[in-house]
């Protein structure tokens, strides 16, 4: 789940990076055409870019790094203490229930239109099909279907429908579908919004010059006449009024060729975005929260195992790795265990003495060793077992150092007295 929240905000970034690009330098122009390319292109360098920053990392050299705990619980304590608050859980459900609540909203928008387009009379025309439903709240094209209302049948009938197939022409809808799936995953970021309203928006300047014609005033006329409200389902192009000011606007405008140039600066953004998320210090802490995520959730769901009326497996294996503990429950320590100097001083430790197996490195074996151990009221270390293995000698590395560190912690604490924890660290080996 953290590498999965890691993903989505590296996404939230490139996608909010390149639509500052945009926005000034590109939407005042009149390149309808080339901005909607620019806004796709913004759509695939967002979900692309995270990914090829990972594959972008250097290779070569060897690096050996220890994270955060990722499960630290006393095996010595009389009464649970107060817990705090898991931020991190509560914003992973935060964005789950965010997640939701816009892919309901983006079904209730295809079940309202599949509704409207069921409800209606159908006649063809051409390889169109065109549907006359009293449910319609305006004008609106789909895939193959043209909808109007009853109202909409009059003298500017040809104009509204010629509007409506130029969309379909022009595949719009299609634009639309990829943008509302990426809308559900980002919808906590204001750039996912901005940019499907720019896309649409860039979907009527373009129709709108082209169905225009040689009779520009009378198509304006037409759209002041028939434009509605902003309640249309969600795959639609439709005759919207929000932007009617703007769109008349841009039917007589005409941009510098020599702005065209300005495309070239999204590229550039997002070779910009590749290299910031590449940076190792970016990386690091985009991947310690990532790790602090996924801590936080297995210590969640670890506790509440754990206060339940009957131990689970999970707890039983803990009980027996702590070996001489009490076999009475674990509990969250109010304080828990650290390495004397803080996390910087135990990677520098790990950085120091970790060396890194020769047969390891010919292999290419890297990756995560987790290790878990018990830290003792003095400090030491005892009871080393490997959770994840990746390589034997890599495992082996990790619980040679893990046990060079006895006597370098500071023991966990429950109402102020130092009790004996169990605690789990990943050490990552990488080979650059």
């Amino acid at each position: 789940m953290g590498l999965f929240l890691r993903y989505m905000v590296e996404t939230a970034i490139v996608m909010t990076l390149l639509y500052l690009a945009y926005k000034p330098l590109m939407a005042p122009t009149a390149f309808h055409r080339l901005n909607r390319c620019a806004i796709l292109f913004i759509y695939l360098a967002s979900w692309t870019i995270p990914a090829l920053a990972r594959l972008s990392l250097p290779h070569g050299a060897t690096t050996v790094a220890a994270g955060v705990p990722a499960m630290v619980f006393a095996t010595d304590y009389g009464n649970p203490g107060e817990g705090g608050t898991d931020w991190w859980n509560i914003a992973l459900w935060v964005y789950a229930a965010g997640a939701a609540a816009t892919a309901a909203g983006t079904m209730a928008g295809v079940w309202r239109m599949v509704r409207i387009i069921r409800s209606g009379h159908c006649s063809t025309q051409g390889s169109y099909t065109e549907i006359v439903s009293p449910l319609a709240p305006g004008p609106f094209s789909w895939g193959r279907y043209i909808v109007v209302r009853p109202s909409d049948c009059d003298r500017w009938l040809p104009m509204v429908t010629n509007h409506e197939k130029t969309h379909l022409r022009l595949y719009h809808w299609l634009d639309l579908v990829p943008v509302q799936l990426s809308l559900i995953f980002q919808w906590f970021s204001p750039a996912a919004w901005l940019l499907r309203n720019e896309l649409k928006k860039v979907h009527e300047f373009q129709v709108d010059k082209i169905a225009a014609g040689d009779h520009p005033a009378e198509y304006q006329f037409m759209l002041l006449r028939k434009t509605a409200g902003s309640s249309f389902p969600t795959f639609a192009d439709s005759l919207n009024h929000s932007h009617i000011k703007t769109r008349i606007t841009m039917m007589g405008k005409k941009s510098n060729s020599s702005r065209r140039i300005a495309a070239l600066v999204l590229p550039a953004m997002a070779a910009l975005s590749l290299s910031v998320l590449s940076q190792p210090a970016v990386a690091g802490v985009l991947g310690q929260m990532s790790q602090t995520a996924d801590n936080t959730v297995s210590n969640s769901k670890i506790n509440q195992k754990q206060t339940t009326a009957q131990a689970t497996r999970q707890t039983a294996d803990m009980k027996e790795a702590a070996a001489g503990s009490e076999t009475r429950p674990k509990y969250a320590v109010e304080k828990i265990a650290e390495f004397k100097g803080g996390a910087e001083a135990m990677n520098k430790f790990f950085a120091d003495n970790v060396k890194y197996p020769v047969t390891a490195i010919k292999s290419g074996k890297s990756g995560r060793v987790v290790v878990q151990f018990v830290i003792n009221t003095d400090g030491s270390v005892s009871d080393t077992k490997v959770l994840r293995s990746i390589h034997k000698d890599l495992d082996e590395e990790a619980l040679r150092v893990v046990r060079l560190s006895s006597g370098l912690w500071t023991p966990a604490r429950n109402n102020g007295k130092p009790v004996k924890s169990q605690y789990v660290i990943p050490v990552s080996f990488k080979v650059k």
